[in-house]
């Protein structure tokens, strides 16, 4: 798989009813928009120029879940097969940073966030 990393700023807005995940190009602006909703699909909005992609309903189910496990355990680690693809969500906290990476298919982001 060739990868070209790219730097992005993440910003992360976690509620009940609505979750948002934001990810932001220095001078650019937003990327990739992501919207998890109470008893909603999984939104995500890309920039203007790029390819739209399909998301499985099992994550659409349980992104959420995912993410708020993510944000809120020291570790959360979940590798499964979805529709045939392993998909894999982990994240660790390690000296007030967290860790993650999440893959499906050919698709694979990593970051970290800082707490402030």
């Amino acid at each position: 798989m060739d990868t070209k990393p790219i730097s992005l700023n993440i910003v992360i807005n976690l509620s009940r009813q609505e979750s948002i995940i934001q990810l932001k190009k220095p001078f650019y602006g937003n990327v990739l928009v992501i919207k998890a909703g109470k008893k909603k699909k999984l939104a995500i909005l890309p920039y203007e120029y790029s390819y739209p992609f399909y998301i499985p309903d099992d994550v659409n189910k349980n992104f959420k879940y995912w993410l708020r496990q993510c944000l809120l355990s020291k570790n959360f680690n979940l590798n499964k097969s979805i529709e045939g693809s392993d998909f894999n969500f982990t994240c660790n906290h390690k000296d007030r940073k967290l860790n993650f990476e999440i893959s499906y298919q050919k698709k694979f982001v990593s970051g970290y966030l800082k707490r402030k």
